[in-house]
């Protein structure tokens, strides 16, 4: 304890003469946290998202509500009942259960009813007249309060029985006093004669309503109101009271409805509420055997699990190459901070202060340093986890946030282990630095600097191998396997070892990049030393003799510029390809198909499957114009597209296919193109079919096959109501067309009226439509039914990307990756500053020799610039060509399938320059703050005190 007494206000004075060392360590220590913690942040509220839409599915395909459960006991199929044998289930149900889910209760809801009973008229006589029918007698919780008597009034507590003979009063339903002629202020007889061992039941039973539901939608029905066509409503002291005492065992049928309030549910709290529920069919089984619960969340639950259990797990991967990267800054910023402080240090150890002691000093600074992280890191985690919800692509946040976000103890965990990790991380070179005293301190620096572990050990050749492997197995199997096994999904927003192989790349190619740097840098140095230029020549000497001092600083930039250049080309690439992908197979905005008519019949026919009428005369169909299209809000153009089973026959070969009948002058302006489609551009493509109304384009595999040239004719049969043969001209080739897929076998595109005029009238065609990026689907589509079409079917191109895009997987990737670049650039930015500062305090006396023995402060001032531009630039040049590298080399190997056919349209590899700008210019104002930092310096500068410091530690 002492110990630490005398440790505290030591470190605490060394944090103050340090100030800006340590509001950099207390920066890097807050992104580390923030940032970890934003992983289970965000995970989090997505989980619970993926819980309420779970559980509502649910909800809708039950008709209950998410949180209810139905326990029901079927007699006929097990043991009908007497009070004895339900009340124990009973009283469980309705004093123990909800303790025991652990939820709030809403409503409890029992339904008893007996077996078929015969009813009869009373007749008075001791024989039954003619049956009527076989009902139930039940029960329902407050059910007198959810109905309307049409006529008549309830019943009471019903009358005694006696002498085994009695009369009760109860409520007929409303269906069934029609079928029946029921009428209230009736008496009835229920009588069941004796079987075997089982009494005779005779009953009578007065009818003193007539009932029907007075809301059948309500919540309250847990099964639908005609469930209870055939049941004679009393209440429960009447059928636990006289029927009980007459029916022996009356309890044929019973449920148990609970609805209990879900609200408060999150993802940490399934795996817990699973099991209470299954401890509570257990418990339930145990009182009642064969009471089986009908109606739960536990499938939903059961499937949220198995979709959310590892998301965690995979954002923490994916954002594990940005948390490296901060606390690799740490781990700089401390050697920086100790490798200015060893001289005090080894003076420390040479005056009696142990190792340990040290490094509780320093364990105590940064200890205060982690607490006050924590606070901040903790809020701004909060801020990250909503800039990645908000995630539409790589740094782009401008979706709408819909992820709730909640501190949890787990998120307070997550940031202390991050914290004491950093911290302890961060101690290393503390730890090391304590090993010297004075003499061993000045013995250390008489030495030759070894070459950095990394460099000895050949990690970076090692590293390059691996990742080379993992390329080949990419491109060789498009996957990666292990030992004859594939590790993980091919998509890489979910499969994060598809993400780490280009991180291991980036890293290999920077570590050898630094090991052959120092070279290069002695090589242009020896350059200079024949030109007549000093100011070069003091630079390059500089960065060839003092390679330790700025490895670090550049590793980092080298590391974040690549990470970032290369995520922002893989978001881009995907995201183009998410995007041409949707619009390929829609082939616009929006795809309707809308049915049309027949002449010979007003009835609505749906497009490709019309009716067989009874003549042979030819259908005409008739349609919604494509100019009323234009009236809808949003549609901005409009085009119609036949789409017709067809097989091409030329030069005695034949081959079966697709037909696509388009507008031609309406197409261009609707329809998805990209330039690559064909071998000419898109406006050029169709502008061959207005050569000729037979023109036709066929695709490249038919072109080559067939051996096809311009001019050619072929003949084209449709198999549209009778094979039809139409005569088309080969007008032009194009590889690939929106809505086609080569994989499907050949197609063909001509005129959509030649293709009329040769069919002999107008035939079902789609709609395609281009709408404003704000229009509303449903609306169009509730318009086009005003007027007078109903829509078939339709795909919209929009909300399929919306659902890719909001994916949680990608989002989480991306976002992640996009706050963590922001955090690293940000530090990268800190730690270039500090090598700056560093560097010239390092310095101080050899620039104070310099600046004696006659260079000018203008020549220094131009050295000390000179070093920093040409570490950035390296940087720069470096990160911008390993993330293009990298990008060129992967990206094409990572796309994310979807569609019929995931290889078309082909995946187009973009690099992101436009993101990449933004970090020059990030990089670009570090350079000029650094510069501008040095400058200050060295105007302070006094010769006079850098030649009287002489030989310092």
């Amino acid at each position: 304890m002492p110990l630490v007494l005398s440790a505290v206000p030591f470190a605490i004075k060394r944090l103050w003469s340090h100030r800006l060392l340590a509001v950099c360590l207390l920066t890097g220590l807050a992104a580390a946290i923030s940032l970890a913690t934003a992983v289970p942040l965000y995970a989090d509220g997505v989980n619970y998202t993926l819980l309420q839409d779970a559980l509502a599915k649910t909800a809708v395909q039950s008709g209950h509500a998410p949180f209810a459960f139905i326990f029901h006991y079927v007699g006929s199929w097990h043991q009908p009942l007497d009070p004895q044998g339900y009340t124990p289930l009973d009283t469980y149900m309705q004093t123990r259960l909800e303790r025991q889910i652990g939820l709030p209760r809403q409503r409890l809801t029992r339904y008893v009813s007996s077996g078929n009973l015969p009813l009869y008229p009373d007749s008075g006589s001791v024989a039954p007249g003619q049956r009527l029918a076989l009902v139930k007698l039940a029960f329902v919780d407050e059910i007198f309060e959810h109905i309307t008597l049409v006529e008549g009034q309830f019943p009471s507590l019903g009358g005694r029985v006696a002498g085994g003979e009695g009369t009760i009063e109860a409520l007929a339903p409303l269906g069934l006093a029609n079928d029946l002629g029921l009428e209230a202020g009736q008496t009835y007889l229920l009588y069941r004669p004796a079987a075997g061992a089982q009494p005779a039941v005779r009953l009578r039973v007065r009818i003193t309503g007539i009932w029907r539901p007075a809301a059948p939608s309500d919540s309250f029905w847990f099964y639908p109101p005609s469930t209870f066509d055939k049941r004679l409503l009393v209440p429960e002291e009447t059928f636990f009271g006289p029927l009980a005492a007459t029916v022996p065992q009356a309890v044929d049928e019973a449920v148990w409805r609970f609805d209990f309030d879900g609200c408060g549910v999150y993802g940490e709290d399934v795996p817990g509420l699973l099991t209470r529920i299954t401890q509570v069919q257990t418990q339930v089984a145990a009182l009642l055997p064969g009471t089986d619960l009908e109606t739960s969340p536990m499938p939903a639950l059961g499937r949220y699990r198995q979709a959310a259990q590892s998301l965690a797990s995979l954002l923490f991967v994916f954002s594990a190459p940005v948390l490296g990267l901060t606390i690799y800054f740490l781990g700089l910023a401390a050697g920086m901070l100790v490798r200015r402080q060893r001289g005090e240090i080894a003076v420390l150890r040479s005056r009696g202060a142990s190792r340990r002691w040290v490094l509780l000093v320093y364990g105590v600074e940064w200890t205060l340093l982690g607490l006050a992280a924590l606070l901040l890191g903790l809020s701004l985690g909060r801020q990250l986890a909503r800039l990645v919800s908000r995630t539409q692509s790589f740094l782009d946040f401008s979706r709408v946030a819909a992820v709730p976000l909640r501190l949890t103890g787990g998120v307070l965990v997550t940031g202390l282990l991050m914290g004491a990790l950093a911290v302890c991380l961060s101690l290393f070179p503390a730890w090391q630095a304590a090993r010297h005293t004075v003499v061993s301190y000045k013995q250390e620096r008489a030495r030759r600097s070894r070459s950095h572990l990394w460099q000895r050990t050949y990690l970076d050749f090692l590293l390059l191998a691996l990742s080379l492997y993992g390329l080949h197995l990419l491109r060789a199997e498009g996957a990666l396997r292990l030992m004859g096994r594939t590790l993980g999904a091919r998509n890489p927003f979910e499969n994060p070892l598809l993400f780490l192989l280009p991180t291991l790349f980036i890293l290999a190619l920077s570590l050898l990049l630094l090991r052959f740097l120092p070279r290069l840098l002695s090589g242009l140095a020896w350059l200079a030393t024949r030109l007549p230029w000093t100011v070069p020549l003091l630079a390059l000497r500089r960065l060839a003799r003092a390679a330790g001092g700025y490895l670090g600083p550049l590793l980092l930039m080298l590391l974040t510029l690549g990470l970032a250049g290369f995520a922002a080309s893989m978001a881009h690439s995907l995201d183009n390809y998410l995007r041409d992908n949707a619009y390929y197979q829609a082939g616009a905005d929006l795809n309707l198909v809308e049915g049309g008519e027949y002449s010979s019949g007003d009835a609505l026919a749906q497009p490709g499957a019309p009716p067989s009428p009874e003549s042979d005369s030819p259908a005409v169909w008739r349609f919604l114009p494509i100019s009323d299209h234009l009236d809808l809000p949003g549609v901005q153009a409009a085009t119609r597209v036949g789409r017709y089973p067809a097989e091409i026959q030329a030069g005695g070969r034949r081959a079966g296919g697709k037909l696509l009948g388009i507008d031609r002058p309406d197409f261009p302006a609707v329809a998805f193109f990209r330039e690559d489609f064909a071998s000419e551009p898109f406006i050029a493509l169709i502008n061959r079919l207005a050569s000729d109304p037979a023109a036709l384009l066929v695709d490249q595999d038919t072109w080559e096959r067939f051996h096809l040239q311009v001019g050619d004719t072929v003949q084209v049969s449709v198999n549209l109501n009778g094979r039809q043969t139409i005569p088309f001209k080969v007008a032009g080739v194009t590889r690939y067309f929106p809505t086609l897929y080569p994989e499907e076998g050949p197609f063909f595109i001509a005129n959509l009226e030649y293709i009329f005029e040769s069919l002999g009238g107008l035939q079902p065609y789609e709609v395609w439509l281009r709408t404003a990026p704000q229009a509303d689907t449903q609306a169009i589509i509730l318009g086009i039914n005003q007027l007078g079409a109903a829509v078939v079917t339709h795909q919209d191109a929009r909300a399929t990307l919306e659902t890719a895009f909001g994916a949680p997987s990608r989002q989480g990737m991306l976002g992640l990756l996009s706050v963590g670049f922001l955090a690293a650039a940000l530090l990268t930015a800190l730690g270039f500053l500090l090598y700056a500062l560093l560097s010239f305090q390092e310095r101080f006396i050899q620039l104070g020799v310099l600046r004696a023995v006659g260079l000018s402060r203008r020549q220094m001032a131009a050295a000390l610039a000179l070093e920093q531009l040409l570490l950035i630039f390296m940087g720069m040049a470096g990160g911008t060509g390993i993330a293009v590298l990298t990008a060129t080399l992967f990206i094409p190997h990572l796309p994310v399938v979807m569609g019929a056919h995931p290889g078309t349209p082909p995946y187009v590899v973009a690099i992101a320059w436009g993101e990449l700008r933004r970090v020059y210019l990030v990089f670009g104002f570090v350079l000029l703050a650094g510069i501008g930092l040095t400058l200050a310096s060295l105007a302070r500068m006094r010769i006079f005190q850098a030649l009287k410091l002489g030989e310092t530690l």
